[in-house]
């Protein structure tokens, strides 16, 4: 029964034939012109890789971590966001 489902709504999405909401979310993402991410944990190895590969492709980043030397620094560094917590 889903595998019909899909298929009714993938001819549905081909042949034009949306319904007015998912016209309207269509046009929603059309409109969003650059990516956004929240990065929980950015000062750690794989979080500050994380954070700088975002915005080497031009996503706007939040990170948020409890090291704030750190955060500062990798901020500065590439034009994100520093959120500084108290603890994870």
């Amino acid at each position: 029964m889903a595998d019909n489902y899909l298929e009714r709504r993938m001819a549905d999405l081909r042949a034009g034939r949306l319904g007015a909401d998912n016209r309207r979310l269509a046009a929603a993402r059309r409109r969003l012109t650059a990516p956004c991410a929240v990065v929980i944990g950015g000062t750690s190895p794989l979080g500050e890789a994380t954070v700088r590969r975002l915005r080497s492709e031009g996503a706007t980043v939040d990170f948020l971590d409890t090291d704030r030397r750190e955060g500062t620094r990798i901020a500065r560094d590439c034009g994100a966001r520093f959120h500084p917590l108290d603890s994870l």
